[in-house]
């Protein structure tokens, strides 16, 4: 019998006698709304999200949302000049924060830079991870750590060419400092054969960066 046919029904006389109505018993409610609510759960749900408000010249202020089930465990950028505060968050080599950013909760750090195509990988505690561009927020004033001037990290030179000496020791905060040429039975013309201050050393910025290149043989 169809609905409207079991109304229509359920006003005439003798409709109760000649219809049985049958419940659900309590156990089979039961499973059914577990299943509901485990079918609820299963649906995906929004990882994080992040928003990004200038403070004043070319510092931003980066809020990165967890809003994932799973812990988000870490986060970097791409397209980024430095990233603050450090530890937890490193403005060396790849732009990437370890703190642990439970769910519900938030993380603020800063970026100096520019806010254009800036794009935010976050990875969480289940293996999942997610890539997503922030949105632009209202300005606050200032970042709310403070941000150390930039260090001289001496780059490796050795073996590399005089192009790239020149353009990594200014990429580094440091300054080009004496060229001198040499002869090498083991380093082919044109290679770095050494370099002072060593690589991976942090000065202070502006820190002069020598080094020697082969003449070859």
């Amino acid at each position: 019998m169809s609905f409207i046919g079991f109304v229509r029904c359920a006003v005439e006389a003798g409709c109760r006698r000649r219809t049985q109505v049958r419940f659900l018993s309590v156990p089979v409610v039961a499973g059914l709304l577990a299943v509901g609510a485990a079918s609820a759960w299963a649906q995906p749900a929004t990882t994080a999200s992040a928003t990004i408000a200038p403070a004043g010249g070319s510092t931003y202020v980066l809020t990165v949302t967890n809003n994932a089930l799973s812990a988000l465990t870490s986060f970097y950028l791409n397209d980024y000049v430095g990233l603050y505060p450090d530890p937890p968050c490193s403005n060396v080599a790849k732009p990437k924060c370890v703190e642990t950013i439970e769910p519900g909760a938030s993380a603020k750090v800063c970026v100096t830079g520019s806010d254009d195509d800036i794009i935010v990988i976050a990875s969480f505690a289940d293996g999942s991870a997610e890539t997503f561009e922030p949105t632009l927020a209202p300005a606050v004033s200032g970042c709310p750590f403070h941000i150390p001037a930039p260090s001289c990290i001496v780059p490796s030179l050795v073996g590399r060419t005089l192009a790239f000496a020149k353009s990594a020791i200014v990429g580094s905060h440091c300054t080009v400092g004496k060229i001198k040429k040499a002869t090498s039975n083991k380093v082919p013309k044109g290679e770095i054969i050494s370099q002072s201050p060593k690589a991976r050393k942090s000065l202070p910025a502006g820190t002069k960066v020598s080094f020697v290149i082969s003449k070859g043989k």
